[in-house]
């Protein structure tokens, strides 16, 4: 079941990434001047309202750039990872369920209360791993084709790239991890966090590098 709702995932996801996106720009791009409103009297009112409080319409401008665009940033998270406070929330059932074998295994030998309790950090990772991996192909495959047979196309070979990136990761993790030892348990426990550790702080370097390459070279250009 999950095989097959997976692409419709990934089809979310693109569109969620559109419209982060989407966001981002205007954010960075904002001008009170092609603000659209209802009437004229209330572009008029927010104009005078704006220059009550800033004194000047590029202070607002710059005000929405800088501060709102900040807040909006730290409450969202960047275009390539949700914010990991978001992500722990989904995990709250794992942990739930985790902590219900942990205190059933209290009577057993230290090594098999270990690999429980490792164990449910396992699946607690792997639950943000998906997570991370999911808005890492939806912002790589974000992009909307005029066509629908691409739009297809492009979330099918999301949904493929996932599956395998996630057999890659998950399949050596769960040998280690299902042994039943704590040494098994702590190898895959130490590889998980490395790999979410990585989707942490990679993605956000290379596709800020990016972001800056194209800004530059638009100024160049302009």
């Amino acid at each position: 079941v999950v095989t097959w709702l997976l692409p419709f995932h990934i089809h979310s996801m693109r569109s969620y990434m559109r419209n982060r996106l989407a966001l981002s720009a205007q954010l960075r791009d904002f001008s009170f001047e092609d603000a659209e409103c209802k009437s004229d009297d209330d572009k008029r009112l927010l104009k005078a309202t704006l220059l009550q409080w800033f004194g000047t319409l590029d202070e607002a401008n710059s005000f929405v750039r800088s501060a709102v665009s900040t807040s909006v940033h730290m409450t969202m998270g960047s275009e390539v990872r949700f914010p990991l406070r978001l992500l722990l929330i989904t995990c709250l059932p794992v942990i739930w369920n985790g902590a219900d074998y942990t205190i059933c295994y209290l009577n057993r030998p230290l090594e098999l209360r270990v690999s429980s309790f490792l164990y449910t950090v396992v699946l607690t990772l792997t639950v943000v791993f998906v997570g991370q991996l999911s808005i890492l192909i939806g912002r790589i495959s974000a992009r909307r084709w005029e066509n629908p047979m691409c739009n297809i196309a492009a979330t099918l070979a999301g949904t493929a790239v996932f599956c395998v990136i996630f057999a890659l990761v998950t399949f050596p993790i769960d040998i280690w991890g299902f042994r039943g030892d704590a040494p098994s348990a702590v190898i895959a426990t130490s590889t998980m966090f490395c790999v979410v550790g990585i989707l942490q702080v990679l993605p956000s370097k290379i596709f800020g590098r990016i972001a800056a390459s194209a800004r530059k070279a638009s100024r160049s250009s302009a």
